[in-house]
């Protein structure tokens, strides 16, 4: 289900909740295309498939930003740019560990705010707690 859904069904449910939307990508590999530069229709294929699915994604992300900001929400897309492809299908060790040097590298960079989003999520809780013990 499309996290667009998820969303507008969650505010439908808890109409007077403020949400904090936080979105994680699988990572995204910028596909170099100037090899393709002089390419024939059919090795084009492959490519304009990414690039499709590319797009698709950037406009959901843009999609829900609009969303959350329309209901005054705060909305996070964690989406690492990937030094190299990774077949996420590929459980073996090697691909394991690319994957975990990729979240290390989401955890370190400072434009993924992961520490302003663990910094919200603590003050919400912290806030919840005061409510209900009070």
């Amino acid at each position: 289900m499309r996290s667009s859904k998820v969303y507008l069904e969650a505010k439908k449910k808890y109409p007077n909740s403020n949400f904090v939307v936080i979105s994680l990508g699988t990572g995204y590999y910028p596909k170099p295309l100037e090899k393709y530069n002089n390419a024939g229709i059919v090795q084009w294929v492959s490519p304009l498939i990414s690039l499709l699915m590319d797009n698709e994604q950037v406009n959901h992300h843009n999609t829900m930003k609009m969303l959350a900001e329309f209901n005054g929400e705060t909305y996070y897309r964690i989406q690492p740019v990937m030094d190299v492809e990774l077949n996420l299908a590929d459980v073996g060790d090697e691909e394991v560990k690319k994957l975990l040097a990729l979240g290390d590298k989401a955890i370190d960079d400072p434009d993924s705010k992961l520490d302003e989003i663990v910094r919200l999520l603590v003050d919400k809780c912290k806030k919840n707690n005061k409510k209900t013990t009070t």
